[in-house]
């Protein structure tokens, strides 16, 4: 399939692609195979969790993987790693959702990748081609759009929702961050719940309310963090290590129709606060 032009604009047609478009499984489950193993994530359970998620995802079950938030750059990643050992029977239908920097250009800017016209175009191929390997979508937020654009990035969430429903219930999850950014400040407890989880989950449930959504909360703790001060004073906690992180799958949240967003943020916070306290508790990280 021809990729689309990923700005803004051309929203319409870069959902539609990904309607459609389905990553090749064997490169997928390779990529998903090699971030496990260099990565070595460690995955616990709730109470027969294990047994539960087995039989949702086999019963083809709208799922939406709800990760905790750390890093903007990183997360995805260990995201991937982490399904690898929870769902390997979904590697390559899982869609995690991914800010749409990633395909047009502000990343390998933030990056500062060289900007030559022959440098720069190869770099963002490869990118999108790695990504869209891994299952990513990509979501205009409308933080991250200018004033103008902002009716535009509500219209481009709108058609992303329905992609995803539609997704959902053909048996591909999808893996999103509710936080919406990357909590910088204490990774142990979590940032306010954004709108987007709740307006996805009823979503799913309006597309087919024949079948449960379920919300898995899913806390990652890395094994080490560092205190970073900018050049304007403003302190952050960050990940000192990727590898070895650990991932706790807290308690499961059927969402039930007629549910309101606000209900739906408020059971995702609670759920996957409790996941993230069991990771950090399990995993008993050092900082510096």
């Amino acid at each position: 399939m021809k990729k689309p032009n990923y700005e803004l604009a051309n929203h319409e047609a870069v959902y539609d692609f990904y309607s459609d478009y389905r990553p090749i499984k064997t490169l997928t489950k390779n990529a998903y195979r090699l971030l496990n193993k260099v990565m070595k994530p460690t995955v616990s359970y709730g109470e027969l969790y294990r047994e539960e998620l087995d039989y949702l995802a086999r019963r083809d079950t709208p799922l939406i993987l709800a990760l905790n938030h750390q890093s903007d750059r990183n997360d995805q990643w260990t995201s991937a790693a982490v399904a690898y050992n929870m769902l390997p029977q979904k590697v390559g239908d899982i869609g995690i959702l991914v800010k749409s920097t990633f395909y047009t250009g502000e990343l390998l800017d933030e990056m500062k990748v060289s900007r030559s016209k022959i440098i720069r175009p190869v770099a963002q191929r490869a990118l999108t081609n790695f990504v869209n390997t891994m299952g990513s979508v990509p979501v205009y937020r409308p933080g991250d759009q200018s004033s103008e654009q902002h009716d535009m990035s509500m219209s481009a969430t709108d058609e992303l929702f329905d992609v995803l429903a539609e997704r959902m219930h053909h048996g591909m999850p999808t893996a999103i961050y509710p936080e919406g950014t990357a909590d910088t400040t204490d990774p142990t407890h979590i940032n306010p719940i954004k709108g987007g989880i709740a307006h996805l989950a009823l979503r799913s449930i309006d597309y087919n309310d024949t079948k449960p959504t379920v919300i898995v909360p899913i806390g990652i703790s890395y094994p080490a963090y560092k205190h970073k001060v900018n050049r304007k004073g403003n302190e952050s906690v960050q990940p000192a290590i990727l590898k070895d992180a650990h991932a706790h799958v807290g308690e499961f949240y059927y969402v039930e129709p007629g549910s309101t967003v606000n209900e739906v943020r408020a059971e995702t916070a609670r759920v996957l606060q409790g996941a993230v306290t069991t990771a950090f508790e399990t995993q008993n990280p050092t900082y510096s």
